[in-house]
């Protein structure tokens, strides 16, 4: 009975919070009666507050995940079984320690841009190769295993990105171009509107009660 109510609770508090942030920024200056109990009532307010303590969280979030990172690397580097892991650690930690310094040290930030230069973008450069590569095997094995529409739509799709990245001359611009400009952005935009979707569903679920997750 404990559990059922704090469920309830949770699931009320989720709801209204919800709904309270959607009619607040949702609601334009439009739409008549509707504007002008919106703006008697302080949605707005209260609104503007749940994003910003959002926001808040979501940077609380992310600051125990890097300490839980650099604790977890720390204690494998002094008590680690295998030379390999606390080499592994060893360079996390350094990175992070070099990267903080270059930023709070060097106020033009000079030293910041020439790591990025000279180590995030070399390694960023690095994973879409290996990205690449796996999506040409990935594309091989899966014709070899038989060839149905759903693989040689995959396949297709891989060699208009190849394609499309290629530098070709004056004479295969326009279609390039035209890559870029409709299977490449079509792709995008289904991609994109699919997570829109997916977030709306689940919005959809926490509104209702019906996602209780967060109260078990």
């Amino acid at each position: 009975m404990r559990l059922r109510l704090n469920v309830v609770l949770t699931s009320t508090v989720v709801t209204a919070v919800g709904l309270i942030v959607l009619i607040g920024l949702l609601v334009g200056e439009d739409l008549g009666l509707l504007t002008q109990l919106v703006n008697a009532l302080p949605f707005r307010a209260l609104a503007e507050i749940a994003l910003r303590l959002a926001v808040v969280a979501a940077a609380l979030t992310l600051l125990i995940g890097v300490l839980n990172l650099l604790l977890v690397n720390a204690t494998r580097l002094l008590r680690g079984s295998t030379l390999s892991a606390k080499l592994g650690s060893l360079v996390v930690l350094a990175a992070f320690l070099v990267t903080i310094f270059a930023r709070l040290a060097d106020s033009s930030g000079a030293s910041y841009r020439l790591l990025q230069d000279g180590v995030l973008l070399p390694v960023q450069a690095s994973l879409s190769g290996l990205v690449l590569l796996a999506l040409v095997w990935g594309a091989m094995r899966l014709l070899a295993r038989g060839v149905t529409w759903a693989r040689v739509l995959f396949v297709l799709a891989v060699l208009v990105v190849l394609v499309s990245a290629l530098p070709f001359g004056a004479p295969l611009a326009e279609a390039q171009a035209w890559l870029w400009r409709v299977p490449v952005s079509g792709g995008a935009r289904g991609i994109l509107i699919g997570i829109a979707l997916a977030t709306l569903v689940v919005g959809w679920r926490v509104l209702i009660g019906q996602d209780r997750s967060y109260g078990e």
